[in-house]
């Protein structure tokens, strides 16, 4: 393979110990570590070319100072003398004394050397005294070759430097074409610096290099505009074509003898247009890879031999063969692994690639110390690229060096986790490319170093491709796993989450994705333990699919609520966004939406971004803080600036700023809304400036709107005449004007083609809607859309109804007809409640629209002006943004936790709901589509009558049982899930609650009424048939006194002593006839059916329970309008009764308070003990030998500790385990915002798993959900009921079991 020729890192070569840099070094390199600051001067390093652009890019990387320091220095004691005494100017330069006087010393000192020897060649001063010096400034920026590249293809040099002659002594052009690699840019660069430095050539004014390479028109302007800057052309910088920077250059270099005869080196010209215009010098040699070129007679056309032709056979197959790889940097290690077929070591590798290097076939950079060295290829012929036999020979050298185990490839081998994949279709390697795609731990390790997925989906969607041509067979199951990693991307791509436990979790109804995660945890040799899924169980109906892809783009919530996405028909989909918006870190950042790769980010650091927009090409951002908006161009990362009547705007202040959907006319165009809402401007980006055109509207009302439509070829823009909209209640309603006005513009002519006055304010009657004066109670206009479907439409968003309102013909004209909606209008069915604080989008085939309902968005199909069917997306947390991908398919949901969900809105798979009468759309039978929330089933299928009552869990002999209270066609019913099987238990009365203990085979069901409450035993209840099967009434409890109502809040079992425990409260009405409470705990033992019940009656207002176990219960109570009280109860035993043995109570006044509670390890030890510290925030603090957990006074964990350690709860992680916190192997809580479950160590409190988990939807309400462990902590289940059943608008209940060991039967499932 033949390579571009690059600067030979210096670092390669072979140095005398005493020349003069190691000497100096040597001599003061204590000084040099403490007093320079590398870090710091690695960019002025690399614009003195002291290091080469990739010396900087590994350094710059660098984490470790101490060797970023030492590798810096051997890089510079490497050096020539010249080279280091520009070192020592950059030293001498700085703003830091100890720097500049380290600069100085280490210069006198170097000088000494000199002297000592006799010599007197450096001389620092800024005009050069020497011949080398002089040499030096005439050369200025061509880059240097070391001197063994002297000796190469001498007749190839001696051409070059003969016509280079003449060009010196007549003028002229020449020409240098060759391969990539073939070494052009050397050659020339030896050729020109031998002529200058030894044969005196060009000496007028020496030579200028300027690298061309791949690049566009308006990228070769600034290139030539730096030139012309540097050779003294004046108000370069201001010319805005190529044709007249030519033009201006050749006139110039006329006026100008000495600079017209310098030579001008054109290097690496990729483009034939770019010939053009580089016909200014007089004297020019050019370098390009081109062999078709038409300005062969302008100049004096070289071809370039290629050094190849001068190996040996063994070293042309060795050096042909690295054509296998891209034009990349290729790390050694892959190299390596490529010529292992060969019996060639790492050493022998080196010595190798170094004779390539010093052929200027290839590039190697050395690092000092590191394995990080690679070398700069390009590639030589197509055909050596595609060899099958080549990339066979890496894929089995790859093979042989990680024993066939890919995840454990040397991790700094970038090439090999980019490209491994590639290179096993390219060599059809069956074998390889099914290993690798089942391999979920090189997966892991190409996630963490890649962070992002894009490239790991690319490389199985390359495999899937191969495998469908090869016709192999389940192919199209490994399209499964691409699905699953762009759905779940935000938590697969967490540091702390490891794919195969993630895999096991998430992918539990995918087969064979499951069974590979299986394998590689039942291989696992470490002290981690995986947890997999064995059975998810919700009652929700729901639809297949599920989000395409799923994305974390911003860190600060809702302040981070600002998206825009360009138009992928005028270019990549490129998407902009705000990160940690208003606060220290701020950033606004635009990326390449499809491979998630950030462009461009602009820090604004603890700036607020109010909004942001981008042009439809994604060319030009935009974003507004304050009222001023700030744009900036990508390619060249520089604002562009207002520019009006020949005068640029000091403050570009505007309301609204919205650039044209589309490009027309290769025209960027945008409006503007002004500040105060009364005038319309629109603007075209002209270069490096936006050029006001002559186009403005101005109005006398505020204006509402303005949008663009009709894909941008008009504007819609509409106001209120009413003032309602800003003023409620006008002073005068007589003279009150109940009209909104809408018009359409032409955007070419600017001319108003429609018009049309509607009301402001309407009333709601019978489904249909009337103008009205009542505008406190009336329904205002707040929102226009504009939609064409066949016929012409407006959305219309009054209050909270909305709904469509179609357009006759004669409706339009350029004269406001008035239009009273009464026959035209037609509402959004009456399932959506509100969209009054959503935008309503519409996308831009015109063929959908979507609106809200609170967290649901309604996705409607528009045929013929009417609402067609619809499908309802649906997400967990607040919506803080949704739209239409322009000229796409795909729709957009952005929430609170800042999670962005993408969603395939004409997938074959997507089943659409057709609308019916009012009756039968609140039956709720939708399609819903769910952002975080995944019901599934596992062949358990609700009757459609069936209403959830209550449920509850247990471990009953170490198995995961639950079970459902159930109200089914007025019958009630026991469902039990359970022991591999569900079934039902009638019952012959209806009950309120149920409750499952673990390790009692008995469930308890609770019935209250009458101000009593029946406490009934169901013996046996895991038995299908019933056998054996008893109903025992345990307890009927009468309180005393007069009670209104009863409920029972917690129940437990203490197993110790087989004791059931129940807490009540009963609530009661004073004189006043307001609610007060009594607290009721009572007891049953089973085996002597003895009954104990104790009641606190003190007055009460309000009872919380903080805490419960086998033996307290603490509770915080409101007894009067601020005060508070703190309750410790003993609970029975089978010697003693119930008791408050503490209590404490304060005034809640604002201050807050700290409640410290000590128990004793038993009852039997003493009663417990109250501390407490007023002025602080309130919440409690409750210990047990030396275990404590703080709560607030809602009965969160804030913070839990055990032996010393402690671990503090941020916002987001809730508690899970409900009153258990003492002596277990493990806590767990659920991370809201991630949507993951943490393993905590009991005993250290240190972070010990994070498993994947986004199926419920969690909002922290003390008590809606519970985990329980069996005995040995390998299962864990936890208990949802916070959420609403959709059908019935009942609590719903989920259960999950998770466990760690491996399965032998459905529906555990253990690993090993």
């Amino acid at each position: 393979m033949a390579l571009e020729p690059m600067l030979v890192i210096a670092s390669n070569k072979e140095h005398d110990y005493m020349s003069m840099p190691n000497t100096i070094i040597e001599k003061n390199y204590g000084a040099i570590v403490d007093a320079v600051p590398f870090r710091n001067i690695l960019l002025r390093l690399r614009s003195a070319h002291i290091l080469t652009s990739p010396q900087y890019v590994k350094l710059r990387e660098y984490q470790d100072q101490n060797d970023l320091i030492f590798d810096c220095i051997e890089i510079i004691k490497a050096e020539s003398d010249q080279q280091f005494f520009k070192f020592l100017e950059i030293l001498k330069e700085s703003e830091i004394e100890n720097v500049r006087n380290i600069g100085t010393f280490l210069e006198q000192a170097a000088r000494k050397k000199y002297q000592s020897q006799g010599s007197n060649q450096i001389n620092t001063s800024e005009r050069p005294e020497n011949r080398s010096d002089y040499s030096d400034k005439l050369l200025r920026d061509l880059p240097k070759t070391p001197e063994s590249h002297y000796v190469l293809r001498e007749k190839f040099n001696e051409t070059i430097c003969k016509q280079l002659k003449e060009i010196d002594n007549r003028g002229g052009h020449i020409l240098l074409h060759g391969m990539p690699g073939s070494g052009k840019t050397v050659a020339v660069c030896q050729a020109v610096r031998l002529l200058i430095v030894e044969e005196n050539c060009f000496q007028s004014n020496g030579c200028y290099w300027i690298k061309i390479g791949n690049i566009s028109k308006q990228e070769l302007l600034p290139k030539l505009r730096a030139l012309a800057t540097t050779i003294g052309l004046e108000n370069a910088t201001s010319i805005l074509s190529l044709e007249e920077i030519n033009s201006s250059l050749e006139k110039y270099l006329q006026g100008k003898k000495r600079i017209s005869n310098s030579l001008f080196i054109f290097d690496d010209i990729w483009h034939q247009e770019h010939f053009q215009y580089l016909t200014f010098p007089k004297k020019s040699i050019a370098t390009s890879r081109l062999n078709n070129i038409k300005v062969a007679y302008t100049h004096y056309v070289i071809r370039t031999p290629l050094s190849i032709e001068q190996l040996d056979e063994r070293a042309r197959e060795l050096f042909l063969s690295l054509g296998v790889f891209h034009a990349l940097q290729i790390p050694l290690s892959s190299i390596t692994a490529l010529w292992s077929s060969k019996y060639i070591s790492e050493d022998m590798t080196v010595s190798e690639i170094k004779m390539f290097d010093q052929r200027s076939l290839l590039k190697f950079v050395d690092f000092p110390r590191s394995s990080n060295n690679y070398i700069t290829a390009d590639t030589m012929a197509k055909k050596y690229f595609l060899s099958k036999r080549h990339a066979i020979n890496l894929i089995n050298g790859y093979a042989k060096q990680c024993q066939r185990k890919w995840f454990k490839y040397p991790y700094h081998d970038h090439y090999f986790y980019q490209h491994l994949m590639e290179h096993a279709v390219q060599a059809e390697d069956n074998k390889t490319i099914q290993e690798i795609i089942r391999d979920f731990k090189l997966m892991n390790v190409k996630l963490q170093r890649d962070k992002t997925i894009y490239g790991l989906c690319n490389d199985i969607e390359k495999a899937t491709k191969f495998l469908r041509i090869e016709n192999i067979e389940n192919w199209q199951q490994y399209q499964q796993i691409v699905a699953l990693f762009k759905r779940y991307e935000s938590i697969l791509l967490m540091e702390s989450i490891d794919l195969v436990q993630a895999l096991l979790i998430l992918a539990y109804n995918t087969d064979w994705i499951r069974d590979c995660a299986l394998e590689l945890a039942n291989k696992n040799n470490n002290d981690y333990k995986y947890w997999t899924m064995i059975k998810i169980k919700t009652d929700k109906v729901t639809s297949e699919i599920e989000p395409a892809r799923c994305k974390i783009i911003g860190k600060a919530g809702y302040e981070d609520r600002h998206i825009a996405v360009s138009n992928p028909s005028d270019g990549k989909l490129r998407m902009l966004s705000t990160e940690n918006n208003g606060k220290k870190g701020c950033l606004i950042k635009l990326i390449g939406y499809e491979e998630w790769k950030l462009i461009l980010k602009v820090a604004k650091h603890n700036q607020l971004i109010s909004k942001v927009s981008i042009s439809s090409d994604g060319n030009i951002i935009a974003y507004q803080i304050a009222d001023d908006w700030n744009l900036v161009k990508i390619n060249n990362e520089k604002e562009v600036h207002f520019i009006e009547n020949e005068v640029q705007l000091v403050n570009a202040a505007f309301n609204e700023l919205k650039f044209r959907p589309v490009i027309r006319n290769d025209e960027i165009v945008l409006v503007t809304l002004s500040t105060d809402c009364k005038q319309v401007q629109a603007w075209r980006v002209d270069r490096n400036d936006i050029q006001c055109l002559n186009k403005r509207i101005a109005m006398d009302y505020s204006i509402e709107s303005v949008e663009w439509i009709n894909n941008g070829s008009k504007i819609m823009l509409w106001w209120d005449r009413s003032g309602c909209y800003h003023a409620a209640n006008p002073e005068d309603r007589n003279d009150w004007i109940n009209e909104s006005q809408i018009e359409i513009w032409d955007f070419q002519s600017w001319q108003c083609l429609k018009s049309l006055q509607i009301p402001a304010v309407v009333i709601e009657k019978g489904n249909r809607f009337w103008p009205t004066n009542n505008i406190v109670d009336g329904l205002q206009l707040i929102r226009v859309n504009y939609i064409i479907s066949n016929k012409e439409c407006l959305l219309l968003s009054y209050g909270s109804r909305g709904g469509l309102l179609i357009l006759e013909n004669n409706n339009w004209t350029v004269q406001p007809q008035k239009n009273r909606l009464e026959n035209n209008f037609y509402p959004f069915p009456s399932f959506i409640n509100s969209c009054e604080e959503q935008k309503i989008a519409v996308s831009d085939n015109q063929q959908f629209i979507s609106v809200t309902s609170g967290n649901e968005i309604f996705v409607f199909k528009v045929i013929d002006g009417q609402l067609g069917e619809y499908i309802k997306l649906r997400t967990t947390y607040d919506l803080l943004d949704y739209m239409f991908i322009p000229a796409t398919n795909r729709f957009l949901i952005y929430d609170q936790t800042n999670s962005l969900y993408e969603y395939d809105i004409q997938g074959d798979s997507l089943k659409w709901n057709k609308l019916k009468d009012d009756e039968i759309e609140q039956s709720n039978c939708l399609v819903e589509l769910y952002g975080r929330i995944f019901d599934l089933f596992f062949g358990l299928n609700y009757h459609q009558d069936e209403q959830i009552i209550d449920a509850s869990y247990a471990y009953i002999s170490e198995n995961p049982v639950c079970i459902e209270l159930i109200k089914c066609c007025k019958a009630y019913k026991l469902k039990v899930y359970g022991y591999q099987q569900v079934f039902y238990q009638k019952l012959k009365k209806p009950y309120d609650k149920c409750y499952i203990y673990d390790d009692l085979e008995s469930a308890i069901l609770i019935r209250t009424f009458d101000g009593q409450a029946l406490i009934t035993q169901v013996t046996n209840f895991l038995s299908p048939n019933g056998q054996n099967q008893q109903h025992k009434v345990l307890w009927q409890y009468i309180p005393r006194g007069s009670i209104a109502n009863i409920s029972l809040t917690e129940s437990k079992y203490r197993k110790i002593d087989d004791t059931l425990i129940f807490i009540m409260e009963e609530e009661l009405e004073d004189e006043q006839n307001e609610p007060y409470y009594w607290l009721a705990i009572g007891t049953i033992h089973l085996r002597s059916q003895k009954i104990k019940i104790y009641t606190d009656l003190g007055y009460s207002t309000e009872y919380k329970h903080i805490y419960l176990d086998d033996c307290y219960l603490i509770t915080r109570s409101k007894e009067r309008a601020s005060e508070y009280w703190f309750k410790i109860y003993q609970i029975a035993d089978d010697r003693t009764k119930t008791k408050k043995i503490a209590k404490y109570n304060y005034d809640n006044n604002g201050q807050g308070l700290a409640c410290k509670i000590t128990l004793p390890i038993h009852p039997s030890t003493g009663d417990g003990e109250i501390d407490f510290k007023n002025n602080v925030e309130e919440f409690l603090i409750i210990e047990k030998e030396r275990d404590f957990v703080i709560l607030d006074i809602n009965g969160k964990v804030r913070m839990k500790g055990s032996n010393g350690s402690y671990k503090a709860l941020n916002a987001d992680l809730s508690f899970l385990h409900k009153y258990n916190f003492w002596h277990g192997k493990f806590w767990i809580g659920f991370n809201e915002k991630t949507k993951t479950i943490e393993v905590y160590k009991e005993q250290t409190m240190q972070l010990y798993q994070v498993l994947p988990f986004p199926y419920f939807d969690v909002k922290d309400v003390m008590g809606k959900r519970e985990v329980k462990w069996n005995q040995e902590q390998s299962l864990f289940m936890v208990l949802d009921r916070s959420k609403e059943h959709i059908k019935w608008n009942q609590e719903q209940s989920s259960f999950i079991a998770l466990d760690e060991e491996e399965y032998q039967n459905f529906p555990i499932k253990r690993i090993k």
